[in-house]
């Protein structure tokens, strides 16, 4: 007969190596996490909800507080914002940006920031490396129409995956990026000019 003292209702822990996994794929590397308790632990599920809740008002009083210092921000940062640009020049920035806006907004490749020191910049970003590649200070809006162009031109021949460079386009893809610019060149006529010229070869 088997003496082995038992306990007939313990509960087995889990232990790290047989806890439930999340994998999460980054870029090429492929992360699996565990997750366990602590077996000593005194904090209940009460205790962890509230603690959780607890973190989370502190998270969103801390937003709320730099979102009021970045607004009274940038407001006293009028004054600068006229010395680096001329009144003129700015506002014509500013609608160009305008065109663009929503461009901008939803491509995973570009940010649109102001500097007090340097002036407006468009930011060129990978969201899936959480990495800056360039920044361009903008110094008119000429520059800025030119560049966007440029950006739209980029994310059409990647779609077509046929390997030209932008003065290698045929007929159909030049038709295919004219008709993603169109949108923004029909509100901004004075700047069709540039078009053309992200066509031109490399002298």
């Amino acid at each position: 007969m088997n003496h082995e003292n038992t306990t007939p209702f313990a509960t087995p822990v889990i232990q790290p190596k047989d806890a439930p996994a999340m994998v999460r794929k980054i870029g090429k590397t492929t992360y699996k996490v565990r997750v366990h308790f602590s077996g000593t632990s005194r904090e209940t599920m009460s205790d962890k909800i509230k603690r959780m809740l607890k973190n989370e008002v502190s998270k969103f009083n801390a937003l709320q507080e730099h979102l009021w210092y970045n607004g009274l921000h940038a407001h006293q940062s009028t004054k600068e914002e006229a010395m680096l640009y001329e009144e003129k020049e700015k506002a014509e920035i500013e609608r160009v940006y305008s065109v663009f806006q929503d461009y901008i907004r939803t491509s995973p490749y570009l940010e649109w920031v102001w500097s007090d020191k340097i002036g407006y910049i468009l930011i060129v970003i990978s969201t899936e490396k959480r990495y800056v590649e360039e920044g361009i200070v903008i110094l008119n809006a000429e520059m800025l129409c030119d560049r966007l162009l440029s950006e739209i031109f980029t994310d059409v021949m990647t779609l077509t995956q046929s390997g030209h460079t932008y003065y290698e386009v045929d007929p159909q893809e030049r038709a295919g990026i004219e008709r993603h610019w169109k949108p923004y060149i029909d509100q901004l006529p004075e700047y069709a000019g540039l078009c053309d010229k992200q066509f031109e070869a490399p002298q």
